[in-house]
Formats: C-alpha cells, sequence, structure tokens
C-alpha cells in the first residue's frame, strides 16, 4: 500500500521541528550544506564555504580570499525523517559560484545559484469519501539566484532573488482545474555581513564578524486549491542575526565560535531558535564540527556533530610559506624571499596567475537530546569542488601597472628634448674648474709625504 499520510508527516514535521507555523513551501526552511548544519545549522556570519548563501547572501565574497577569480561547485544529500523509514524522502541540492576578489579598487563581487529539492515519492490523493482516485508523484523545487558585494573587505550586502515550484499533488483538480495541488512564485532574501580580518606578524589572525538577513520575504503566497476557504498559505519568512570569531594560526590551527537567532517571522508570535557552533581545524586537511540548536515551541533540542576533510592547494603553499618566515625570522635566513620571487615571475600581459585546487568532502549527522526522535541518525554528506586562475588582475582590466621608481630611472629622455648647448665663454671656467680637481686630485704632502685626498 503506497504512503497514504506522507503529506501529513511532511506537514506535521514541518510545523513541529522547523516551526514554521502556518507557512507553505517547507523546502525554502530546509538548509543545505553538511558543514553548516553541523555548526547548529548557523551561517549568517560564519562564512567558509559557498553555502553559507542560504543563510545570508552577503557572505559570499568571504568565502574565498586566496585568489582574484575562482569557481565552486558543491553537491549535498540527506536523507530525511530516517525514523519514518521512507526511502524516497530525501533532499538535495546544487551549488555554483563565481567570485571576483579586487576586480575594482577595494570592491569583491561574488555570484552563486543554488537548487534546493526535496523529494516526497509517491502519494495517494483520496477523494472527499475517503477513496483512492490517483496517484501522484510529490516534490518541491526553489531555484536561486544571489548577487552580492563587499567593501574594503570589511562591509558586504547581498541579494537572492528565488522561484519556488511546490508539487504536493499535482493534478489533482483534474480535468476542471489542473493547476490545483501546484504552487508557484517568488521570493527574496537580503542580507548584510560585516568582518574584518586582522593580522599579526603575517603569522596570527582575527576576524570577528557580524551578519543578519531577512529570508523568503516578497507578495507571493502559495495556493494550492483555487477554491480554498483558507486561501492561500503565507511563506515562510524569516529573519537571522548572529556573530562569529575565528582565530587562525599560521594557516595550520584554527578555530571558531558561532552564535545565531532565527525568528520565525510569519506569525504574530516571533517563534526563537538558537544556533551554536564551534569549528576545530587540525591541519589544511581536517575540520571538526560541533554544534548545537534550541527551539522550544519546535520542540527541537538537537547536538549535530560533523567533519571535513579536504585540500586546498593555495591554503596548504600559505601554511608553508608562513612557517618559512618564521623560520627565517628565527635563523636569520631568507627563504621566504627566494619562494615569493618564483611566485611573483607567474605573469602574463599584466595577468599574475596562481592557480588553485580545492575538493572537500562534509559529513555530519543528528543526535536528539530530547523525545523528539523524528530526525535522529539524520546524516548529511556533501562536497564541494573548486578552481581558482587568476590571482591578480592588470590595472584597470588590462592597462599596464604603474612602473616602480627604479624603472623611471630607466626610461630614456622624450623624443621632444632639446640640448642646448652653453656659450663658449661660460665653458672654459667649468673645464678649467675640472681640471684643477683633476690636477689636485693627489697632493704629496710635504710633512709626512702621505696622499691628501
Amino acid at each position: 500500500m503506497k504512503k497514504i499520510i506522507l503529506l501529513l508527516i511532511i506537514v506535521g514535521t514541518a510545523v513541529t521541528v522547523l516551526a514554521v507555523g502556518d507557512a507553505a513551501v517547507i523546502t525554502l526552511e530546509f538548509p543545505f550544506g553538511s558543514e553548516n548544519c553541523a555548526l547548529g545549522e548557523s551561517g549568517v556570519s560564519h562564512a567558509k564555504n559557498i553555502q553559507t548563501v542560504f543563510w545570508n547572501p552577503a557572505g559570499l565574497p568571504a568565502v574565498y580570499d586566496e585568489l582574484q577569480l575562482n569557481f565552486l561547485n558543491g553537491s549535498f544529500h540527506e536523507d530525511l525523517l530516517p525514523a519514518f523509514f521512507i526511502p524516497d524522502l530525501y533532499h538535495e541540492s546544487t551549488t555554483f559560484g563565481v567570485f571576483l576578489n579586487d576586480v575594482l579598487p577595494y570592491t569583491d563581487i561574488s555570484y552563486a545559484f543554488f537548487r534546493n529539492y526535496i523529494s516526497m515519492g509517491e502519494n495517494i490523493v483520496v477523494d472527499s469519501l475517503g477513496l483512492d482516485s490517483d496517484t501522484v508523484f510529490s516534490d518541491e523545487t526553489v531555484l536561486a539566484h544571489a548577487f552580492a558585494f563587499r567593501l574594503f573587505d570589511i562591509v558586504s550586502l547581498g541579494v537572492s532573488l528565488k522561484s519556488f515550484d511546490s508539487r504536493l499533488a499535482p493534478g489533482i483538480g483534474l480535468p476542471d482545474y489542473p493547476g490545483d495541488g501546484v504552487a508557484e512564485g517568488n521570493a527574496f532574501d537580503i542580507g548584510l555581513r560585516i568582518g574584518k580580518r586582522f593580522s599579526f606578524l603575517d603569522l596570527f589572525e582575527v576576524e570577528p564578524a557580524f551578519g543578519v538577513s531577512l529570508l523568503n520575504w516578497g507578495p507571493d503566497s502559495a495556493l494550492y486549491i483555487h477554491d480554498s476557504e483558507l486561501g492561500a498559505d503565507p511563506l515562510p519568512k524569516r529573519g537571522i542575526i548572529g556573530g562569529s570569531a575565528h582565530f587562525n594560526l599560521l594557516e595550520l590551527f584554527e578555530y571558531t565560535i558561532i552564535y545565531e537567532e532565527d525568528y520565525t517571522l510569519v506569525t504574530k508570535h516571533k517563534e526563537k531558535t538558537e544556533h551554536l557552533g564551534q569549528r576545530f581545524q587540525i591541519s589544511p586537511f581536517y575540520i571538526v564540527q560541533r554544534g548545537h540548536m534550541y527551539d522550544g515551541v519546535g520542540n527541537r533540542n538537537e547536538i549535530e556533530k560533523g567533519y571535513t576533510a579536504m585540500f586546498n592547494l593555495q591554503k596548504t603553499l600559505q601554511m608553508v610559506f608562513r612557517l618559512v618566515k618564521l623560520y627565517d625570522y628565527l635563523t636569520e635566513q631568507h627563504l621566504w624571499r627566494s619562494m615569493k620571487t618564483i611566485e611573483d615571475k607567474l605573469s602574463i600581459g599584466g595577468w599574475k596567475f596562481k592557480p588553485n585546487v580545492h575538493y572537500s568532502r562534509s559529513h555530519s549527522e543528528i543526535f536528539p537530546q530530547n523525545d523528539n526522535i523524528a530526525r535522529e541518525g539524520q546524516v548529511r554528506d556533501d562536497r564541494m569542488f573548486g578552481l581558482g586562475i587568476v590571482a591578480t588582475f592588470p590595472t584597470a582590466f588590462g592597462a599596464q601597472p604603474k612602473p616602480d621608481k627604479k624603472d623611471d630611472q630607466l626610461k630614456p629622455a622624450p623624443p621632444d628634448y632639446e640640448t642646448v648647448e652653453l656659450p663658449e665663454p661660460l665653458q672654459q671656467p667649468v673645464n678649467k674648474k675640472k681640471d684643477e680637481r683633476k690636477s689636485n686630485k693627489h697632493i704629496m704632502s710635504e710633512e709626512d709625504g702621505e696622499l691628501v685626498r
């Protein structure tokens, strides 16, 4: 027998587990990204991977600071509500981003696209008498285009333009109302992030950050039945605010602490969910995450644990450079300068090349701390791949950079330069003085026989 009550399970879980109240299109609420989810489902201020776009589009420019032109692609998967043993109930997402750092003076620009998808499997549609009438496949898809820019490496602003296609019961109104059971519309997110990285002796870094965002706003709503007495369902509007502090030692050890508050703005009573996360990086290749999420209204008290295994070529080289600089400082050597000279030679026509390859795999799991075990054992996995192509753009998109002062000294005289000869009466005294200086260059002292210069 098919899953006749699956949609009730999904809706009920959205109310109690996601605390979205009477809102529809729950895919707008489902976070993605294993690392962020392992940090207590936080991300409004913490921006270390492309999945931060779900929480705050303004975090995009801070994701990739190493290079100036970068491409990132991520994929995510989780099986939902494992306690119900529903094999075709799952959540997936795909994310793609382009990052242009310092493409304009003191300005970074980023773009990201993501697809958030939930499959609810096959479901039986029943008529008013409770009889089976049809079998439909239910799912929801959210597409988003996000744009963000950052000024002076401090202040970022971002916006995400979303469209949703919620197909809970497609064809339920056939043949008279073929559009029933499907809701389509648009929404948008806006966000602000303020963060500044402070470096000490190029060995230790501290980066405090603050973020705030408004999610799923706009005039649209979700109407599934054309003549429903209840009317259209509102979208799950949310507001998130929080801060984080990031500490980095030699690119070898990192620690980040995060605290955020998430407010549901659909109902008059603003339900609050608290998110706490800690991130421990041990070498550039391994990260451990621990998170806690508490939602009193939704009866959610969950611990989340995860890890990330990764390789980032440029971060690895940065670690090597910093260790070499530390070694030079302690031993008065100059190895780092030689390494830097080789790196600086990778330049063609004003374009300075610094290639990068980035790959990561993240895994996290949910551990409920109360009797709400609907998500117990829910596992999230994602993979991310990135390429960096250019390290420094030429000045003004193709203009050659300004020469150094040393180069100015080697420049030939301008073509319109005219040589002016002095009159002969003025030349001879000058020549005479030159002759006198030459003749007096070496004079023997009468007293001690030494040369006086």
